[in-house]
């Protein structure tokens, strides 16, 4: 059975570099995952693309896999069917069945038995990089591979299944031996000390903190940034990238002469492109709000009449392959930097002056509510509320440029409202835009 130990090297991102030379953060995560190990038997690990969960598994597995367990590792983008997976599987177990079979269910059925009744020893399976076959590969294949991982574990005692994605796979039916886990982008101490080991000689001095902020925490990020750091002995210095991460993120970091599959830009405008059309304009639009937003916003950016239906149909599919982020304690939706930036970059909002009607009239009512509380006992909340919407609010006094008579009330009544609030915390583009609007918004807007 030894020939069944499966290589776990492999990573979500595939930047050839040698991870070997120090796990980097994460106790966490690897903690919550020990303490989970003697509860529960089916493990999926979900998250934004290159966020690190296969690392996070393999870092795992080092920790604390039982030494006499046999892990089977499948990379299961590779696989272009379900009856690839269980030949493969097959193989790995030396199992001699009918590889041609289209009778999946057989196949499980066969596999399962032979696990389950010719030996005691420990297997883990992990399945790697699953959401193909959850998203893209249709509904006969998604339920096929769910009733696989369901028929594992509740038939064979002596089997843990680990399953990393960046979509949720549906298995809370099994109760409580299912464990989900969200794997977030580094923390900010990890990633300075990632970015350090992947810059090795390199003296990234006091542009150490820029950089890692603008790696987003993100494994790939961090790792291409090494390397463009440290190619041609250091050519590039570390306050160059900087100037390239702000002004050019994207292209610094998906050069023609790095592999496809380890561009920056085409990791993430395909990840973006496995969502169904329907979300993926709803995403389109969201990307115009600057900032975060709430249920209430969306609902009126994307024409649904209730909050409750915008995240039925909308937001909580797109949460749930890792595009939208969410934060429990605001109740407010973001989008992940780079995937913002490669929304702007690789697609286009239709019908722009409808989706800025939008955006106008949802964000002026906010400005006006806040405005009106600035200067009664709920002040505290309104300016609370106001750092939250701030780069919302300042891309609506931008927006007086595209006045029409449609939306010109808007501002008027922003301009009678806000004055004070847009005078005292909104100066520069607020001072033009009460000028503009104090000239009926006939001139055209600097810059």
């Amino acid at each position: 059975m030894d020939g069944v130990q499966k290589s776990i090297d492999e990573d979500d991102f595939d930047v050839k570099i040698d991870f070997e030379k120090g796990f980097v953060g994460r106790e966490n995560e690897l903690n919550e995952l020990h303490k989970a190990w003697e509860r529960h038997r089916i493990f999926g690990i979900f998250g934004l693309r290159s966020v690190g969960k296969s690392r996070l598994v393999k870092e795992f597995f080092k920790r604390y896999k039982p030494e006499d367990a046999v892990v089977i590792q499948i990379d299961m983008k590779m696989l272009p069917d379900v009856v690839s997976l269980y030949a493969i599987i097959c193989a790995s177990l030396g199992l001699q069945i009918n590889q041609q079979s289209e009778e999946t269910a057989i196949l499980i059925h066969q596999i399962v038995r032979f696990i389950c009744t010719t030996t005691e020893r420990h297997f883990i399976f992990f399945f790697d990089n699953t959401e193909d076959f959850q998203d893209i590969k249709g509904e006969s294949v998604r339920d096929s591979f769910s009733t696989f991982c369901s028929s594992l574990i509740r038939q064979c005692k002596h089997v843990t299944v680990f399953i990393s994605s960046t979509s949720r796979l549906p298995l809370t039916h099994l109760g409580e031996v299912y464990y989900s886990y969200e794997v977030l982008p580094l923390k900010q101490t990890e990633t300075r000390q990632l970015l350090k080991n992947v810059t090795a000689g390199i003296e990234l001095g006091e542009y150490v903190d820029t950089l890692a902020n603008l790696s987003e925490g993100l494994p790939l990020l961090i790792l291409m940034i090494g390397s463009e750091l440290t190619e041609d002995g250091g050519l590039i210095t570390p306050k160059d990238m900087v100037e390239f991460l702000l002004t050019c993120r994207l292209r610094a970091l998906s050069r023609d002469f790095y592999p496809e599959e380890d561009r920056v830009a085409d990791v993430y405008q395909k990840f973006l492109d496995r969502l169904d059309d329907v979300y993926k304009k709803s995403l389109i639009i969201l990307e115009y709000i600057p900032g975060t937003f709430n249920a209430d916003q969306a609902k009126q950016m994307l024409d649904f009449n209730t909050d409750e239906s915008v995240k039925e149909q909308t937001l909580v599919p797109i949460r749930r392959r890792h595009v939208l982020n969410y934060d429990h304690t605001t109740g407010r939706f973001s989008i992940q930097g780079i995937l913002r930036e490669c929304l702007s970059t690789f697609y286009i909002i239709e019908n722009i002056p409808e989706i800025r009607e939008k955006y106008i009239k949802t964000f002026s009512t906010v400005m006006t509510n806040i405005s009106k509380r600035m200067n009664t006992s709920e002040y505290a909340s309104a300016s609370a509320e106001f750092t939250v919407e701030q780069p919302n609010l300042r891309k609506l006094l931008i927006e007086v440029q595209y006045t029409t008579q449609d939306n010109y009330h808007f501002f008027i009544e922003m301009a009678t409202t806000c004055t004070g609030m847009i005078e005292h915390f909104m100066s520069g583009n607020g001072e033009i835009f009460l000028q503009t609007v104090s000239k009926g918004c006939r001139h055209v807007w600097p810059g």
